[in-house]
């Protein structure tokens, strides 16, 4: 789910790069100016680096103890390494 977030939000940000360069072209707009759009579009993007940190696998130093997701799948190394502690 989260992968289909982050390819939608690739897209768009490579529709809205291509937009800026089209503008720019058309001279409708100064080079790299920064606009509020991009503020957002850069604090969306930071959230879902962070949201993507989130959700990932643990490593096996936090996994012990931790309810996960039912979509979630353990590797055999980790179980093994919340066995030892």
């Amino acid at each position: 789910m989260l992968a289909v977030f982050e390819g939608r939000f690739g897209r768009l940000k490579e529709e809205r790069d291509n937009l800026r360069k089209a503008k720019e072209a058309l001279e409708l707009s100064q080079p790299e100016q920064v606009t509020a759009s991009d503020d957002r579009m850069q604090v969306g993007q930071e959230e879902l680096q962070d949201l993507k940190v989130t959700v990932s696998p643990a490593s096996p130093s936090h996994v012990c103890g931790v309810m996960f997701p039912c979509t979630l799948t353990l590797s055999l190394s980790t179980i093994r390494a919340c066995g030892r502690s």
